[in-house]
C-alpha cells in the first residue's frame, strides 16, 4: 500500500478514498481506510484533505473542513 497518490492529490483533480481504494483492489473503502490507518497511523481522507490547500476561511479548498 502507497499513499503517493493521496498525497498528490490537487483541489479539483476529483480523487477520492473510494477511487483510490478500487485502484488498490478493495471493494470497500472502509475496508480500505481501515488498513490504510493501520499502516500509516491516519485516515486517507485526512491525508488528501491535509495536503489541499486552505480557503482564507480556514475551509479546504475542496469545500471540506477539517473535522470532515
Amino acid at each position: 500500500m502507497d499513499n503517493r497518490e493521496l498525497l498528490a492529490a490537487e483541489p479539483g483533480d476529483g480523487v477520492t478514498v473510494a477511487e483510490v481504494a478500487a485502484r488498490w483492489g478493495f471493494s470497500s473503502s472502509g475496508r480500505f481506510a481501515a488498513q490504510y490507518r493501520a499502516v500509516y497511523g491516519r485516515t486517507p481522507h485526512r491525508t488528501l484533505n491535509e495536503h489541499r490547500p486552505r480557503r482564507p476561511d480556514g475551509g479546504r479548498a475542496d469545500g471540506s473542513t477539517e473535522n470532515e
